[in-house]
């Protein structure tokens, strides 16, 4: 008699058509089913370079649809933030045991800020980039140490000067309709910038404030933005870990920005501070064509990179 299809197989009733993160916040323990194929011990052994910095480059994985970069990426996400006794188990598995130690080795420095990021649909130049980066780190901060938590008032003050004396602002119209009560507060706008020019640190958290209200960017410059995350490691005693910034489905960054000046610089800081960035990219021909293969090869010569596949 024959079989019916069901004898055959099993449905995993935990099986989702596509990992994203909210799926793994829903179901909890879900990151340790996955398989740590060939590819991905390939990451992992890249993941121990990285922290250990021993390369001095950020991380770039690029591969096809559906071949599971984002599951992996998330993994990796865990991996790095998860206490070291819950991720010993799934680090334990009999073909992850030769990157065990090392990898371990490294989160026993101590916490890392780990930083997840999707999708760069609205993010159409470097100074947008900076601003995504700027926001997604400090929402961590927040989350991860509360009240505690440092967004840096070197970097803070000497941004807040240069944004009070930028001619692209309407300073005047910010000051009499803030909600903030600037006008309340001071007698006049001059009295508010002289309080910023001499560093009160009142005062510049307001510019500060302002620009993260109104969705601006309060760091426009690579250089001050650099400066910024310099200051945020030292002051959240991150110098021993480092910031890990991950971003699932950077590609559309890529499409509209194959020449830009701020992912370079950003992506190369590890080299300088303990920040490191993973970008995990659809690669396909159709928008490969636009950008160009000598264009695409420059920007990935700048990483750890690697080509994802379903082993």
């Amino acid at each position: 008699m024959a079989k019916l299809y069901k004898e055959y197989f099993k449905i995993d009733k935990e099986f989702f058509p596509v990992m994203d993160e909210k799926v793994f916040r829903e179901n909890i323990g879900l990151w340790k089913k996955f398989y740590p194929h060939e590819t991905f011990q390939n990451m992992l052994k890249t993941a121990v370079e990285l922290l250990s910095r021993r390369k001095k480059l950020s991380m770039w994985v690029d591969g096809a649809y559906g071949t599971g970069k984002s599951y992996a990426a998330i993994v990796l996400k865990h991996l790095f933030e998860d206490s070291v006794d819950s991720i010993r188990p799934f680090l334990s598995k009999q073909i992850l045991i030769p990157y065990r130690d090392a990898f371990i080795a490294q989160r026993e420095k101590g916490k890392y800020l780990v930083v997840w990021k999707s999708q760069t649909t609205d993010i159409k130049t470097g100074t947008q980039l900076m601003i995504a980066v700027e926001l997604a780190i400090r929402e961590k901060l927040k989350e991860e140490f509360g009240d505690n938590a440092y967004y840096g008032k070197k970097s803070l003050t000497a941004s807040a000067k240069k944004a009070v004396n930028d001619s692209a602002y309407n300073w005047q119209d910010i000051f009499d309709n803030s909600p903030l009560g600037l006008c309340d507060d001071y007698d006049s706008l001059e009295a508010f910038k002289e309080e910023v020019e001499s560093g009160n640190l009142k005062a510049c958290n307001l510019v500060a404030k302002i620009f993260r209200e109104k969705g601006w960017g309060f760091f426009t410059v690579i250089d001050d933005f650099k400066a910024w995350i310099k200051d945020i490691i030292e002051g959240n005693n991150l110098q021993n870990t480092g910031i890990i910034f991950i971003w699932d489905e950077f590609t559309t960054y890529l499409k509209d920005n194959p020449n830009d000046d701020v992912l370079q610089p950003l992506s190369e800081y590890c080299k300088e501070q303990p920040f490191f960035m993973c970008l995990i990219v659809h690669k396909d021909s159709s928008w490969l064509s636009n950008v160009g293969e000598d264009t695409y090869n420059r920007i990935v010569h700048r990483y750890h990179s690697m080509e994802f596949h379903v082993s």
